[in-house]
């Protein structure tokens, strides 16, 4: 429980200096730059590192100097990164920063860091932003903000146990996301080896393999998920290589009984527009929802089954070699999002096995790509429950519980 602590507004017991506004030139070496990109939550990345030229500092600096331990603030785009400067070095500070200098006499840096981290400071400050679409916050309301802290030896101790804590934790979360990096690595190994050019496997055309050739769906004017209508897919209910029926919109346009662009139970589908990265995902639609209609974005075949197993294609469609093969040949106008044709995705080679082979192979990934998945799942998980308890501990620590 706390007792006797000070209530004070951000603004009374620590100086501001506001570096938003113009960014500074930048140059390919010299002083280095620190912008909103560069400040996450509760640390100070290098990286993306960039420099001005150190003849400007002088008459750029003007707003005041920094010093080790200031609290640095992103007023928008994001709002509300927290972190300290970690160096004494000569540094420029770009827009979308604030520099928040405690009075030392009463507010220790790293316990107004730990302070703005928690839950309670943040619903304070997102309550004062403002905007539409990109929130942010101004200096005059950031000052506002009420904070309440105890006496300095108090805050010490309480930062004590919190730097301690929230290394751990932080250690924790690091190996946890390491763990589910190698997780997801074991099975793109898997898919590599399977699929590697081998002398032992002829190559086939993929549209040699298919009964029915790839063809566009339609995308007609579409409304939102809720109410009535027929649900016609969206680009993101194949991206990732899973199929997500829950990915669709409602459209109350009239639609043709037997036209192409209904959807199949098994019918692989191959996404013709995306960015390089994502183009060329692959997935098989499983009848949820059902009606429901392809759009334009996403081609949809059938494969024979006289030929090839349908998961066995969809396998080789994602491997290493397939994907390379399709950022490769993806092309468009704009830098960002590519294309690929209905020439192109027939012409994506498939190594050719017996179908007694394709279905072990299948039935080997399948069991893979499940136990992959649950890996996944446990660590996503432990992710969580570690995020949330450095939000606990903060709670606690601001509450007069820690």
């Amino acid at each position: 429980m706390r007792r006797a602590w000070e209530v004070s507004a951000l603004g009374e017991v620590c100086r501001f200096i506001d570096y938003r506004g113009k960014t500074p030139n930048k140059t390919p070496c010299g002083l280095r730059l620190i912008t909103a990109k560069n400040v996450k939550l509760g640390y100070l990345r290098r990286a993306p590192l960039e420099f001005v030229d150190p003849k400007i500092y002088d008459a750029w600096m003007t707003r005041g100097l920094p010093t080790v331990g200031d609290v640095l603030f992103t007023t928008e785009a994001p709002l509300a990164n927290v972190a300290q400067l970690d160096t004494d070095e000569r540094v420029v500070f770009a827009q979308r920063i604030i520099i928040l200098q405690p009075d030392k006499t009463k507010l220790d840096g790293t316990y107004l860091k730990y302070l703005l981290l928690s839950d309670s400071a943040r619903d304070q400050i997102f309550r004062h932003g403002t905007g539409a679409t990109v929130q942010g916050i101004k200096a005059s309301l950031l000052k506002s903000v009420v904070i309440s802290f105890p006496g300095l030896p108090e805050q010490q101790r309480i930062v004590a146990i919190l730097d301690e804590a929230i290394a751990a934790i932080a250690t924790a979360k690091a190996n946890t996301e390491k763990n589910l990096q190698n997780a997801r690595a074991l099975f793109q190994r898997e898919l590599a080896s399977i699929f590697q050019d081998s002398p032992n496997c002829p190559i086939d055309p993929l549209s040699t393999l298919l009964s029915e050739q790839p063809r566009n769906g339609w995308s007609p004017p579409a409304e939102f998920q809720t109410g009535t209508g027929t649900p016609v897919l969206t680009l993101s209910a194949v991206t990732g290589f899973y199929y997500d029926g829950s990915k669709f919109k409602l459209s109350s346009v009239p639609t043709t009984k037997g036209a192409h662009y209904w959807l199949n139970p098994g019918e692989l589908l191959i996404t013709r527009s995306n960015t390089r990265e994502l183009v060329g995902h692959v997935a098989v639609y499983n009848g949820t929802p059902n009606p429901a209609i392809c759009c334009d974005l996403i081609m949809k075949m059938r494969v024979d089954p006289s030929r090839a197993e349908t998961r066995y294609v969809y396998y080789a469609l994602r491997s290493p070699g397939t994907r390379d093969f399709l950022t490769t040949v993806a092309h468009g106008a704009s830098s960002t999002m590519k294309k690929i044709s209905k020439g192109i995705v027939q012409s994506i080679p498939v190594q050719r096995r017996q179908l007694g082979d394709q279905r072990n192979i299948v039935a080997n990934l399948d069991a893979l790509r499940a136990e992959t998945h649950r890996l996944e799942s446990l660590y996503r998980r432990k992710i969580a429950a570690l995020d949330e308890l450095k939000k606990s501990l903060l709670h606690q620590a601001f509450n007069g519980d820690l």
